[in-house]
């Protein structure tokens, strides 16, 4: 099969030796720059990525025997990124998904400290939240309930895909944070779940990926 390579890589407008000191910890300017950065890449990435998924589908299709259906990964209107946690979310009306939330609150004392400043571990989190339909509620766990489950879970896994290289195109994230990301983001996925979107009183099917990375802040 065909192995599509994006570069993914390439620093932007960051100097990694920068110390990412603050007058607290200013988490918030990490959960503000990291959103920046993934709007501001998220559209042309996504546009390379669906090119070589196509080519991809198109040869899995051929190879286990079944007709080929486009899978769209999912365009992120710009009032659908947020930061901070976003609970509510979960039950909101389906115009406000997909969505992109971006975190960082929690911190502690890295093991590492120098005699000037203070240095924390912090988390950085990504939610990438993602729906399919609509669908018959009567056919939700019939063979076309599966086969949309099927439809949303490369959805999802593709659109991550495309937020974690915006992520590596400046693992400093603008300077904002102590030297740059040094590990890969640990990433857990959600059971899809199904519910009524109460202003169109159709059925859709819902799934969610957090990624975490751990950053340094630096601070007086």
């Amino acid at each position: 099969m065909t192995v599509g390579l994006i570069n993914e890589s390439t620093t932007f407008g960051s100097d990694i030796s920068h110390l990412g000191l603050g007058e607290g910890l200013e988490l918030e300017q990490v959960q503000r720059s990291a959103k920046a950065q993934i709007m501001k890449y998220l559209p042309e990435i996504t546009k390379q990525l669906q090119s070589v998924w196509d080519e991809r589908d198109e040869e899995y299709c051929e190879l286990i025997n079944v007709a080929y259906s486009k899978v769209k990964i999912p365009n992120v209107d710009k009032q659908n990124f947020y930061t901070g946690i976003k609970p509510s979310l979960l039950l909101a009306p389906v115009q406000m998904w997909p969505s992109i939330t971006v975190w960082c609150h929690d911190s502690k004392a890295s093991m590492f400290q120098a005699d000037q400043y203070d240095t924390n571990d912090a988390k950085l989190g990504i939610e990438v939240l993602c729906n399919a339909g609509p669908i018959n509620k009567e056919k939700l766990h019939l063979k076309e309930g599966i086969l949309l489950e099927q439809q949303l879970d490369s959805q999802i896994q593709r659109l991550t895909d495309a937020v974690l290289m915006c992520i590596k195109k400046d693992p400093a994230l603008g300077g904002v944070i102590h030297g740059a990301i040094e590990k890969p983001a640990n990433v857990t996925t959600s059971l899809p779940w199904s519910r009524q979107d109460e202003q169109t009183s159709n059925w859709y099917i819902f799934q969610g990926k957090l990624c975490e990375y751990t950053v340094q802040k630096n601070t007086f």
